[in-house]
């Protein structure tokens, strides 16, 4: 098989490869393309999507006014203790997680950069890693959807990545402890904007 036919085949699955991966596997030959077939396998399977959603009775725009404000959503929230960086695609932010009610023990800081801020669609995402992206990333995004003019959902989910993700979340109870971490949010948030 040549490297062009692994290629157009793994896109069709939806697995991207990156042009250094592509290059060796031209320059290794046989060794090559096996290794560019790994890299897609483990990429196809060394992830997942934790989505969580909860509905609240308030309209959009008053669930939004409560979520997109930084300043006071520590107060309320069950796992973010901080928020600090503006509320631009491509900034980046310093976020100060776990801790507090949600079932993690200790907080840490990382430095995720701004992917999506949109304040017409009631959407914010971070984008975070761990040294490198193949090691360990997460996309974490927030959406509020209208519902009625008085309801809305709030939709949180993370896709999780990388090599680190299989020890952390295969090999554990991670992403169950993760996914109750972000409902126990959700509920903060219900309450919050339902005062």
């Amino acid at each position: 098989m040549s490297l062009s036919t692994l290629t157009s085949s793994l896109g069709t699955l939806g697995i991207s490869t990156s042009p250094l991966l592509e290059a060796l596997a031209l320059s290794t030959g046989l060794a090559g393309a096996a290794l560019l077939a790994v890299y897609a396998y483990l990429r196809a399977t060394l992830s997942t999507t934790i989505s969580t959603s909860i509905v609240v009775n308030a309209s959009a725009e008053e669930a939004w006014k409560v979520l997109s404000d930084f300043d006071t959503l520590p107060s309320w929230s069950t796992f973010i203790n901080s928020v600090k960086g503006p509320p631009t695609v491509g900034s980046q932010w310093s976020l100060t997680i776990g801790g507090k009610s949600c079932d993690d023990k200790n907080a840490f800081t990382f430095t995720p950069t701004c992917v999506e801020y949109d304040a017409d669609k009631f959407t914010f995402a971070w984008h975070g890693k761990l040294m490198f992206k193949s090691i360990f990333n997460g996309k974490h995004k927030f959406k509020i959807v209208p519902i009625s003019s008085k309801q809305c959902r709030l939709e949180q989910d993370e896709e999780f990545g990388g090599v680190l993700y299989t020890l952390l979340y295969g090999l554990t109870n991670e992403k169950a402890k993760t996914a109750r971490g972000f409902m126990k949010f959700n509920e903060a948030f219900k309450k919050q904007v339902e005062l």
